[in-house]
Order: structure tokens, then C-alpha cells, then sequence
């Protein structure tokens, strides 16, 4: 099979759809199948990874990348798909590039879309730029479902907002995200990972793992004070994008609060073990296209998070995370206690989050659904008279 990938990040850029989108590309690779991504051009971008052929557009899906690829895609010959990262605003124009959303939906290939974020929000009362910015990608968001041959999503409330925008789109089938962190060397011990912050060997690790946007962290702040204040064996591991800069928040905690910042990969695994229990709230609620919970579920950590309007409702009955019902710090603050006072209880959840991440999120489930359906449509189209 040849798949045509279009995104809007692709490594060295970071992000969770640039990270996604190169697992990916490696998964089908590793299946033999032939692998073109197509991104727009990023300072020290290299082709990182062997058998997946990175084009870089010359501008962020504008007129000269759009009659480069109608060029190529018209040459191509034999069976091949486009599979769109789809997030709005990584098709530069301030998320509202209608000359891409037209394009796509002339092609003679079949496209198929992958929808980490539908549009924006847009509802009564805002203000005259985010309607026009919620009105611009909402119909973005129409022509490609209505034009898609298959449409995923990265969480189920998708399909109520693209029913709602798109009401003659086909039904669109959940993929989870899977973790975009490689979990093969996440067996470091972990008491030689804590010595390289300086954190005692008997002390208990909050950890933490994201990109410390306003929104996570005005959640996530009083929750580390508090846990910080109730005892000073406890240390707190920041990792991720911006975590210095956060870091500094808790000077009152002087020794004891660490981050760890543009970490490799590989080594991203043995930094998330080394933590007792992550500590991962979210404004809208823990859900499946969160690759920071992804990440800590697919080598069995235990997690405090809470279940908001964008959660699924399997998460409250899955027993696989340590969970509030909204947004109150204080329930979080009292779940994380609960969960720092009983390591059996850490242990046994940790193993069921193992258990549910290998069985429903894991990157091969995602290849698998991408390939079954490819060949049953390839078969499909062959047994067609022309």
C-alpha cells in the first residue's frame, strides 16, 4: 500500500500530531508499506527515520505547496490514499487556509482524515474575531468530512460536533491516540534516574508530564503545593516543554521541585517510571487524545487526573486511573493523598492501566485498523467492473 501522509508538524517540529504523526509513518513502514509525508518545512529538518520518503512544501499550504502536490498526486500512479492529520490551525493561515480544505476536496485519490481537533468553539456571546475563527473552520471542517472516504477521530465527542456541522458526512470511526513516547528502555532503575536530580532514594515523586499551558496548570499548581506541604520526603518531577520556566512557580520548594526539559525520547520512559504517581488534570477532562496520560498509561504509572465534558465514559467504570468528577482542585488535591497513603492500591492501578492501554490505545490497534480497512477497499475496488 502507499500512503500519502499530509500534516501540518512533522519532526524535528515538536508536538503531539508532528510525534503522532512520525509513529505513524514508522508503524505502516514497518508493515511494508510505502510511506510519503508531506509537511511544511521546519529549521533542521532532516529525513530522520529509514524507508519513510519527508517532503517539505515550500510554504505552510499556500499556492505554490497546493500546485506541488496537485502536480505530483496527478503523475502517481497505482493505488495509493491520503491519510490529513487534520488540526485547523497547523494549516497555517490562522487556522482558516480554505485553499487547502478546496483543494483536498478535489482529489481523484481517496482521502482519508484523521480529526485530532474538529474547530473552534463557537457559540453566542464570543467575541467577533473567535466567531469568525469558529464560523471559518467549522465549514473547513464540512467540506472535508462531507468530501472524506473515511474519517477517524481522536476522541468520540468529535462525532457529535462533525454530525452537527457535517450532518451528510459518513459516520466516523474512533482511533485513539496511542503514546508517541517509545516505552522499549523505560527500564532504567529508578532510583538511578532520581539520583541524577538529586532526589533521595526514599523519597516519594509526584510526577508531572505536558507542556504546562495556563489552563493545565492552574489546575496542576495547587495541587503540587499542597502535596509539597504535607511532607518533605515528597519531591515533585517536572517533564516536558516549558517545565523550567514552571519550575520556577515553587521557590517555596526550594531542592525538591525538578524538571526536565527537551529530553530525548528514548529516555522520556525511564523518567516517567522513576515517579511514584503522575499527577495529570485537564480543564476538559482526561480523554484518549491526551498523549501526556498516553504516555504514562503505556508503562503502567499510576494517575491522578478527573473526568470533565470531553472524557469518555468508559474511564469512571475502567478502575485504571485515580479519578475526580470536575475540575476541584480540592477533590484532587484529597484523591492524591488517597493515592501517596496506599502503594498497593498505586500498584494495582498502575497494572490495570498497563492492561487497557496494550488492549485499546496501543500503536499497533491503530495500524491494524488503518491496513484492515485499506485492503478491504482495495479488494473492493478490484472486484468493480470498470
Amino acid at each position: 500500500m502507499t500512503w500519502h501522509i499530509i500534516t501540518g508538524e512533522y519532526p524535528n517540529q515538536s508536538g503531539g500530531v508532528s510525534d503522532y504523526t512520525r509513529q505513524l509513518a514508522i508503524g505502516l513502514a514497518a508493515e511494508g508499506d510505502e510511506i510519503h509525508v508531506w509537511a511544511p518545512d521546519f529549521p533542521g529538518s532532516t529525513a530522520i527515520d529509514s524507508g519513510i520518503f519527508v517532503h517539505r512544501m515550500p510554504d505552510r499550504f499556500g499556492r505554490r505547496t497546493l500546485r506541488l502536490l496537485a502536480k505530483t498526486f496527478d503523475l502517481w500512479e497505482g493505488p495509493n490514499r491520503i491519510l490529513v492529520q487534520y488540526v485547523p490551525h497547523s494549516f497555517g493561515f490562522k487556522a482558516m487556509n480554505f485553499l487547502f480544505a478546496r483543494w483536498l476536496i478535489h482529489r481523484k485519490q481517496p482521502v482519508w482524515v484523521m480529526f485530532h481537533e474538529v474547530a473552534y468553539p463557537w457559540y453566542r456571546g464570543q467575541k467577533l474575531k473567535h466567531q469568525l475563527l469558529g464560523w471559518a473552520t467549522s465549514r473547513m471542517a464540512r467540506w472535508i468530512a462531507t468530501a472524506a472516504e473515511r474519517i477517524f477521530i481522536s476522541i468520540p465527542s468529535w462525532q457529535e460536533r462533525l454530525t452537527l456541522i457535517a450532518p451528510r458526512c459518513r459516520p466516523a470511526e474512533w482511533l485513539p491516540v496511542p503514546s508517541v513516547v517509545p516505552t522499549g528502555d523505560g527500564n532504567e532503575c529508578p532510583v538511578t534516574v532520581r539520583s541524577q536530580f538529586g532526589i533521595p532514594a526514599g523519597a516519594t515523586v509526584l510526577g508531572h508530564f505536558g507542556t504546562y499551558g495556563s489552563l493545565v496548570t492552574d489546575l496542576l499548581t495547587p495541587i503540587l503545593q499542597a502535596c509539597l506541604a504535607k511532607s518533605t520526603d515528597r519531591h515533585v518531577l517536572l517533564v516536558g516543554r516549558n517545565s523550567t520556566r514552571y519550575a520556577e512557580d515553587f521557590k517555596a520548594f526550594a531542592g525538591r521541585v525538578h524538571h526536565a526539559e527537551n529530553v530525548p525520547a528514548e529516555q522520556l520512559s525511564n523518567l516517567l517510571a522513576a515517579c511514584d504517581v503522575m499527577i495529570q488534570p485537564y480543564p476538559d477532562g482526561l480523554s484518549t487524545r491526551r498523549t501526556s496520560l498516553m504516555a504514562s498509561m503505556a508503562i503502567g504509572r499510576p494517575i491522578v487526573s478527573n473526568h470533565s465534558i470531553l472524557s469518555e465514559p468508559f474511564w469512571l467504570e475502567s478502575g485504571a486511573v485515580f479519578l475526580t468528577c470536575g475540575t476541584s482542585t480540592d477533590d484532587l488535591i484529597a484523591l492524591a493523598e488517597k493515592c501517596l497513603a496506599n502503594p498497593a492500591l498505586r500498584g494495582e492501578t498502575g497494572t490495570r492501566a498497563r492492561q487497557l492501554y496494550v488492549a485499546r490505545f496501543s500503536l499497533n490497534h491503530t495500524i491494524d485498523v488503518l491496513r484492515q480497512h485499506a485492503g478491504a477497499d482495495d479488494r473492493q475496488s478490484a472486484s468493480c467492473p470498470n
